[in-house]
């Protein structure tokens, strides 16, 4: 199975589903990918999976582009800008899937209350990969 993640800048959410789906399924496929990669990888999604023992630090973003011509089983899109560049490129796979997540990736307040805002990101892509990949409810 081959899964291609795709959110805005790929330093939060496409990220950290990237890291749950690779420790979830061992023998998938998993990338993932922005439509305008930040720099890095935001240190609150590394820090969010490193609690539940994922370590996503040598992980970087992508460009969506590498990924052109290649072939998928699944593409999962974040945003509506993913969603639509996906079909810009026209990335060939078997289905796409969209899921609106909420984008912590600039949010402001205490330590405590972004880090509450990733792990509520980090939770709501678990529960989707978990109804998505459990061996009775592969689409």
């Amino acid at each position: 199975m081959k899964i291609l993640f795709v959110c805005t800048g790929n330093s939060c959410r496409s990220q950290t589903a990237e890291g749950l789906l690779k420790t979830l399924k061992p023998g998938f496929e998993v990338f993932s990918a922005g439509v305008k990669p930040e720099k890095e990888i935001s240190k609150y999604a590394v820090k969010v999976l490193k609690n539940i023992d994922i370590d996503i630090s040598e992980q970087y973003p992508k460009d969506i582009e590498i990924f052109k011509n290649k072939k998928f089983d699944y593409i999962i899109t974040f945003s509506q800008s993913a969603k639509n560049k996906t079909k810009e490129y026209n990335l060939k796979s078997k289905k796409k899937l969209h899921f609106e997540i909420d984008d912590p990736f600039g949010a402001t307040g205490t330590e405590y209350e972004i880090l509450k805002k990733y792990e509520r990101m980090r939770d709501d892509i678990l529960k989707i990969l978990n109804r998505l990949y459990e061996p009775d409810n592969r689409r």
